[in-house]
């Protein structure tokens, strides 16, 4: 029977003003979803090996039946743990920054992959627990902002007409540094001699 989908998330942060426009903080973040949708391909045989198609329905459950697929099942389950530092300087003397850093990892059972799932052995799901499709286990960002010291009331060009066409420009930037996703390799066909008619491993 379809569930409705469940999500736990919880998060602590400790931080630290270390002058009037200047913080530091470190963060954990953690979530975890349940009851999600997950495609099962049900009736294959629970064991893999050689073999004819008359071999292969004697090792189904329910020989001679055939392979079913079931969407939307609500068996599929994921979670996501994250340490998060940021140091962060406000705008002052015409200069803000911010640098952060995170250090994560996000698991599922094949809930995000092809067709919400299609696990190799739909009676082994936790066999399938590893990294997520969209897992980053690394993420540096910095933003800047530096404004120029040129126009009225700065150190320099603060009067007549270069002032009026120079001055209230600001510098901005964005850098994002991340590793990389887990590469996810699919095969056609039914590799395992199970039965399997989706023909998709991931």
């Amino acid at each position: 029977q379809k569930k409705n989908a469940r999500s736990q998330q919880w998060n602590v942060e400790i931080q630290k003003q270390l002058t009037q426009n200047s913080i530091v903080s470190a963060t954990y973040v953690g979530n975890y979803q349940s009851r999600l949708d997950m495609t099962l391909v049900a009736n294959t045989a629970t064991t893999p090996g050689p073999g004819s198609a008359a071999q292969v329905n004697a090792r189904r459950p329910f020989p001679f039946y055939g392979t079913d697929t079931y969407f939307g099942t609500s068996l599929g389950r994921s979670d996501y743990n994250a340490l998060e530092l940021l140091a962060r300087h406000n705008f002052a003397h015409g200069m803000q920054g911010q640098f952060s850093y995170t250090w994560s990892k996000a698991m599922d059972n094949g809930t995000n992959g092809w067709y919400s799932g299609n696990p190799q052995n739909s009676y082994n799901l936790n066999a399938e627990w590893g990294p997520s499709n969209s897992d980053v286990t690394h993420m540096f960002k910095f933003s800047g902002l530096i404004e120029l010291p040129f126009g009225q009331g700065k150190r320099w060009l603060n009067h007549g007409i270069v002032s009026a066409i120079l001055g209230n420009w600001q510098l901005n930037g964005i850098n994002v540094i991340q590793s990389g996703t887990p590469i996810v390799l699919s095969i056609g066909g039914d590799v395992a001699n199970v039965g399997n008619d989706l023909r998709t491993y991931e």
